[in-house]
Parts: C-alpha cells; structure tokens; sequence
C-alpha cells in the first residue's frame, strides 16, 4: 500500500465516506478490516452499466485491458456477467 491509499483511507475513515474507490488488493484487505465500503475500478463501471450511465461495460474493460492495470479473467467475465452482456 502506498502514501495516496493509506490518506485514502484514513480520509474515509474521518469523514465517515460512504464508498471509497481503491484498486490494490492489499489496500483492499487493509480497507475491510477498517469496515470501510469500498469498490474498485470496475465496480464503478459496472454501476454506471446498471444505473444506465454507460450503454456497455466491455469497450471499458477492453481500454482497461490495454494499460498497465491488470484484471483476471475471472473478474472480467464476472463483470461482463454482471451487467448482462
């Protein structure tokens, strides 16, 4: 976990946040045992894809795939699941 995660959270931990955005699966673990609601990347993109915000959520999960952030083939099968396409 680095310095932007850790005031992330401790930010979130002050201000009683009702979700906190958080990628890295170590700040994650360290994140639910401070009871923090948390969501990631994708999770964002799949509720944008629910709430009707976005048509689709596979063009984002392909961007995403192109950079450096890195996401199983499990979770990017889950999501596509998820928003029924």
């Amino acid at each position: 976990m680095d310095i932007g995660e850790a005031s992330a959270m401790a930010l979130a931990s002050e201000i009683h946040a009702d979700l906190l955005i958080i990628d890295d699966a170590g700040a994650r673990r360290f994140a639910k045992k401070l009871e923090l609601n948390i969501t990631g990347t994708v999770g964002v993109i799949l509720n944008a894809k629910l709430n009707g915000i976005i048509p689709a959520v596979k063009p984002y999960i392909v961007k995403i795939q192109q950079t450096n952030f890195r996401i199983s083939d499990w979770l990017t099968t889950q999501i596509i699941k998820d928003a029924g396409e």
